[in-house]
């Protein structure tokens, strides 16, 4: 089931007015809070341009007063897309909470407020019932076609994903297209 059209939008696209050496930053994350069967998924995110400024990336449970994540990844940073594995940083997501994730590019980390700042919601789901079904009936090869089906967008961003990483360029298309009908642009 895709997640309610009347939901909030929760989506924050990484752009700076301050400084125009820095890349643009998205988020692979839909508008609303999409969902994930993956007790530790990965997210991804993605840079228009080459950078070597810090990026610090954060995960808010929404119950907890410290964030469940709190890291910077080391670069240098290529233009293109990063993951973001949360099995690789101990994080468990439990089923049926919005959890806030946000990546920044830290130009000044004496001055925050020149970040430029990407953020979305995670929320775990069950792996049972619709989704399954979704799964079970899936052709060899079109597993993140099933769980786009399913609604459950990091789940099939992160198949995609994979697999372009690996030099797949239909998985690549597949991955654009996703981020198309979502509403992000991601060329340079």
């Amino acid at each position: 089931m895709p997640p309610d059209p009347g939901a909030p939008k929760t989506r924050i696209a990484g752009t700076t007015r301050s400084r125009s050496d820095l890349p643009e930053l998205q988020v692979l994350a839909p508008e609303r809070a999409g969902r994930t069967t993956r007790e530790q998924p990965t997210l991804w995110f993605w840079l228009s341009a080459p950078t070597d400024e810090r990026i610090d990336v954060t995960v808010n449970d929404p119950d907890a007063v410290q964030p469940v994540l709190e890291t910077t990844l080391a670069g240098p940073f290529d233009a293109g897309f990063h993951p973001v594995d949360l099995a690789a940083h101990g994080v468990w997501l439990e089923e049926g909470k919005d959890y806030h994730w946000f990546v920044a590019i830290v130009p000044e980390p004496d001055r925050r407020s020149g970040d430029v700042v990407a953020g979305g919601v995670v929320r775990r789901v069950s792996p049972r019932g619709e989704v399954a079904d979704a799964l079970a009936n899936a052709e060899a090869g079109r597993i993140a076609h099933a769980y786009a089906q399913a609604g459950v967008w990091y789940d099939a961003v992160d198949e995609v994903s994979a697999a372009a990483a690996a030099g797949d360029a239909g998985a690549a298309a597949a991955r654009d297209a996703l981020a198309r009908g979502e509403g992000l642009e991601l060329a340079p």
